[in-house]
């Protein structure tokens, strides 16, 4: 524990005593108390909340635990303005979010009458966080993972972006950088539309057709252009595909209305890969694939008060054992039949499934992280989550989107993701919701603050409206999860 910094020695021994003293009062739970010393201290040496950023952390966690999460959201938000990697502070942060959805959305949830709509205040609350991470991430120089986020902005508001005045015109300047010219021309003039006296943008949208045109720098990364029609048919849309591009020794078709893409799988290789996989150690350490899958689960396992949870495509990972562990009635899924047959030697007959032998059963959540960019056949496996639902079920996962470009671009610290022969379908905003759609299921998505993880999307399908307002003021961006 850091001590107070450098202070005028007539008030250091004050100080210090002032700080024991708290502490020893938020250890005995004495919040109301310790809370009124910590705000002393900050009130005669206010530049302690700078010096000494675990002080205020430490008043942050008295609010907290005396239910003013708004002020402990403040105090924690300046820690992190001093020391923005902490990682004790940022998953503070998460549990100050959640908290503050716990207690601010779910009173407002009438279950004889569910289903009012998130406000447009907390709709444009949530557009701003997400377009002031991506522009951090711009400023940084990592333009690609800031369109993931100013992309989401477009797609999921477009009721509050048109009113934000320079959004368009930042993502230009990305597109421009990672020299996708005719996608930056595009999103200058769309800004031009709402400005059309911009100067600003005037100028970006010269310089970008000059560029375009310019020598070595006129190859459009956003450019592909089919080289033909494909032999695929979409099976979200039943339109006939487009070739997108050859990357990773495998052709890739888009569809040209929901933007699914997915790569050349033969009915030999469909047959192996739905044999699933034994990779993986039986005995894994509880990585971060595990964190986020378990922290997502209990979001809303404990704060709706669920209880029967499927774990679908969960192998080895000890999250099962886990919810197990703690009283909940969960059920595992998977492809490769030995594990399944070990695991339920584990856990007892009943535990595991093939996805092929599923019995007829609801449930309340079902997991599904790292999954979907692995379906085959895309519709068919959505269904078959969709129909295992309850009435007010929720699927709840994760997979990394295509936010534009090559495929080699990805925004992902691995930029051999989609090298994976078992990773064969892309998914969009677009194509969730068009899937989500057709098995009456509402969508809503969020994203990790953590670096490089820009592609990354947390998604959430769910049936009914009981859980409307919790699911739909949910945080955008979760802090130290990913």
């Amino acid at each position: 524990m850091n001590q107070p910094g450098t202070i005028e020695t007539g008030r250091k021994d004050r100080i210090v005593g002032l700080y024991s003293q708290a502490r020893q009062l938020a250890i005995g739970r004495d919040y109301a108390q310790a809370l009124e010393l910590y705000d002393k201290i900050i009130a005669d040496v206010p530049r302690l909340i700078f010096e000494t950023p675990r002080i205020n952390y430490e008043r942050a966690l008295c609010l907290k635990a005396l239910g003013r999460i708004e002020q402990a959201g403040q105090a924690i938000r300046s820690c992190l303005s001093v020391q923005p990697d902490d990682p004790e502070f940022l998953r503070f942060l998460s549990e100050i979010q959640l908290a503050k959805h716990s207690t601010d959305a779910m009173p407002v949830v009438d279950v004889q009458h569910p289903g009012a709509s998130v406000s447009f205040e907390r709709r444009t609350s949530q557009a701003l966080e997400l377009c002031r991470h991506g522009l951090a991430l711009a400023k940084s120089g990592e333009h690609t993972a800031a369109l993931a986020f100013l992309d989401q902005v477009l797609i999921e508001y477009p009721d509050v972006a048109p009113k934000m005045m320079g959004l368009q015109l930042h993502k230009g300047s990305c597109l421009r950088a990672v020299r996708r010219f005719g996608e930056a021309a595009q999103a200058i003039r769309n800004e031009l539309s709402l400005d059309p006296n911009n100067s600003r943008c005037r100028k970006l949208l010269n310089d970008i057709q000059r560029e375009s045109e310019c020598g070595d720098l006129a190859r459009d990364e956003g450019k592909f252009a089919p080289v033909a029609a494909s032999s695929m048919r979409c099976e979200l849309c039943n339109l006939q595909c487009l070739v997108f591009e050859r990357q990773f020794e495998r052709d890739w078709h888009i569809c040209p209305n929901c933007n699914l893409i997915r790569s050349d799988v033969d009915e030999s290789q469909a047959k192996v890969l739905d044999k699933g996989s034994p990779s993986g150690s039986k005995s894994p350490t509880y990585g971060a694939i595990h964190r986020r899958e378990e922290f997502f689960c209990r979001v809303f396992l404990e704060q709706l008060k669920l209880n029967d949870i499927l774990l679908y495509g969960i192998g080895w990972s000890p999250v099962y054992k886990n919810f197990k562990e703690a009283g909940y009635n969960v059920v595992g899924c998977d492809l490769w039949r030995p594990l399944i047959e070990e695991r339920n030697k584990q856990f007892g007959q009943g535990a595991f499934y093939h996805r092929d032998d599923l019995p007829d059963m609801k449930f309340d959540v079902i997991s599904a992280f790292e999954v979907f960019e692995h379906f085959v056949r895309p519709v068919q496996e959505v269904q078959l989550l969709a129909n295992h639902l309850k009435d007010n079920g929720i699927i709840v996962g994760c997979t990394d989107f295509w936010h534009g470009g090559s495929l080699s671009k990805h925004p992902n610290p691995d930029r051999s993701y989609w090298v994976h022969k078992s990773h064969v379908t892309t998914w969009t905003w677009k194509s969730m919701n068009a899937v989500a759609h057709q098995f009456g299921l509402k969508t809503y998505y969020c994203k990790t603050n953590k670096r490089n993880f820009a592609a990354k999307v947390f998604f959430v399908m769910y049936k009914g409206s009981k859980y409307d307002q919790f699911v739909q003021g949910l945080p955008k961006i979760f802090y130290d999860v990913w």
